[in-house]
């Protein structure tokens, strides 16, 4: 099989059947240190690159302002939880990425940034 690495070069993995992958990392052997994921049906990998963690103050804020949002789709009533649900079908999202996504928005909006 091969498998087409996001430069768009080639890598031939051996004895694994396709389709191979949907996404994840490598864990099988000899497949560590690889990504495998899916993109309008192509399947791609590339070489794992640990995230920098940039801990800048506006960083650090977004992530407060994230983990407040979460925390306030957890207290919602079913009710509302359902409003949201069925204003993100339009959307082709689920109501806690909508509320999520709104919630920050305006958190931001209001916080200048």
């Amino acid at each position: 099989m091969k498998i087409r690495t996001k430069n768009g070069e080639g890598m031939m993995i051996p004895g694994i059947p396709e389709p191979v992958f949907a996404s994840g990392r490598g864990t099988a052997i000899g497949m560590e240190g690889y990504v495998f994921y899916t993109v309008k049906g192509r399947q791609l990998v590339r070489t794992y690159t640990k995230p920098k963690d940039a801990r800048t103050k506006q960083q650090l804020e977004r992530r407060k302002l994230f983990a407040e949002a979460v925390q306030k789709w957890k207290e919602l009533p079913p009710e509302e939880r359902r409003e949201f649900n069925r204003r993100a079908e339009k959307r082709r999202m689920n109501g806690f990425n909508l509320f999520i996504s709104e919630t920050v928005k305006n958190r931001q909006k209001a916080a200048g940034y």
